[in-house]
């Protein structure tokens, strides 16, 4: 790691803001935790893509590495704390916004950016938010993509909406999949895995002439990694409260925001204008002919929106609600 971290500030001091490496390790978070990272592509900005879950790691974002890294961006993964290849934290109170807001500053200063841009994958969303008015002067811009619900209220609409539409079959077969979790063996996890990622994919992607399967196997991690999502997720949507409300944050943000989904998206689309609606300098984008993971049914077309945006321009369709 030292070595790594004395070629960047080389490359740095001669001028090369983001070398084109392809390199895997572990950075220090402010608590000591080791969190594992993957650095690929090169351009003149760095952009830090923070997973989904809580739990699920980073493999879910590698679809948006391939796809940036290719429109000339450095791109930056993490597993966050208690999941993928980082430290399995189990302790609740460092499972919390707080503490992944806290190891987003330590991956800033770590690496010696400056203003990073950011993309907040679903529950990522939540913690990009708030590492936004705890460091505003640390973010450039952000991507809210395909985010979370912004409230309790939505959290339960969502998924009871979601539930409303899968067959008593799938609904039992996903019960049995929970029940089961703690209890397969190594061997049986990973399959059980997919085979809920299979099923609930029916109705997050819309399908069509460009949707393709995710690049990253989410359930490509050995079974002690897999186990410890249901602690990660516990902890940290606990630790939110059944009333949170991400509405005084997002009034707080000062910085410019892009709020994603897909236009054929079957979760509620009024919790992600709110998203949109709430922020002061924010636009709402609804991918054509895709569902909520826009990446997987709209490659071609969110990359070069997200690219737009990223070098400082709004994207073509995008709208601001405020505005209406």
């Amino acid at each position: 790691m030292r070595s790594l971290r004395a070629l960047g500030l080389c490359l740095l001091a001669l001028g090369w803001s983001n070398p084109a490496w392809g390199q895997e390790g572990y950075f220090p978070a402010a608590d000591g935790v080791r969190l594992f990272y993957r650095l690929a592509g090169s351009g003149s900005d760095t952009v830090v893509v923070i997973h989904g879950g809580p739990g699920t790691g980073m493999r879910e974002g590698l679809d948006l590495e391939e796809g940036l890294a290719r429109l000339g961006h450095a791109v930056l993964l993490y597993d966050q704390r208690g999941s993928g290849n980082s430290e399995l934290v189990s302790t609740a109170s460092k499972l919390t916004i707080a503490s992944h807001v806290a190891d987003l500053e330590a991956l800033r200063r770590h690496f010696h950016f400056g203003r990073l841009s950011i993309i907040g994958l679903s529950w990522g969303s939540a913690i990009g938010l708030h590492y936004g008015i705890t460091y505003p002067g640390s973010l450039a811009r952000i991507v809210f993509l395909s985010p979370m619900p912004p409230t309790g209220r939505y959290f339960v609409q969502r998924f009871a909406r979601l539930d409303s539409l899968r067959t008593p079959e799938t609904r039992a077969r996903l019960r049995a999949i929970d029940s089961l979790w703690m209890l397969a063996s190594d061997e049986e996890l990973p399959g059980l895995c997919r085979e809920s990622i299979r099923t609930s994919g029916t109705l997050y992607q819309a399908g069509g002439g460009e949707s393709h399967e995710a690049v990253g196997d989410v359930c490509d991690y050995p079974a002690d990694v897999l186990r410890h999502r249901r602690l990660a997720r516990v902890a940290a949507l606990t630790a939110l409260g059944a009333e949170f409300d991400f509405s005084p944050a997002l009034r707080r943000l000062r910085t410019p925001a892009l709020v994603v989904e897909g236009e054929r998206s079957k979760v509620p689309l009024d919790a992600t204008r709110l998203w949109a609606r709430q922020a002061p300098e924010s636009r709402l984008l609804l991918v054509p002919g895709a569902g909520h993971r826009t990446w997987l049914d709209r490659p071609g077309y969110l990359f070069s929106a997200i690219d737009r945006f990223l070098r400082g321009d709004w994207p073509d369709g995008s709208t601001d609600l405020e505005a209406e």
